[in-house]
């Protein structure tokens, strides 16, 4: 593993930290860009929160040229979500 290589799901919980600590607001990716810990690519950013909208977790709405992505659940939603899917299988 290379040194710039992050753990799977790693940038996807960071995005996912920003979203809950903003209590429902609808950000653009350049916010989220400037708020996780790490310093990853707009385009980088902008990948993970479709990927995160593909899944059902993130709603967007156009802005300007571009979206803004609110998250779908909160953090205790999902996690419990989660667990149900778990026990499922």
């Amino acid at each position: 593993m290379s040194p710039r290589k992050r753990p799977d799901g790693a940038l996807e919980a960071d995005v996912l930290g920003v979203w809950w600590a903003a209590d429902g607001q609808t950000l653009s990716p350049a916010v989220f860009n400037d708020r996780t810990p790490t310093t990853e690519a707009y385009t980088t950013i902008t990948t993970v929160l479709t990927r995160l909208w593909k899944k059902g977790l993130a709603e967007r709405v156009e802005a300007g040229r571009g979206y803004a992505y609110r998250a779908t659940y909160s953090e205790s939603e999902l996690t419990s979500q989660r667990i149900r899917d778990m026990l499922d299988q």
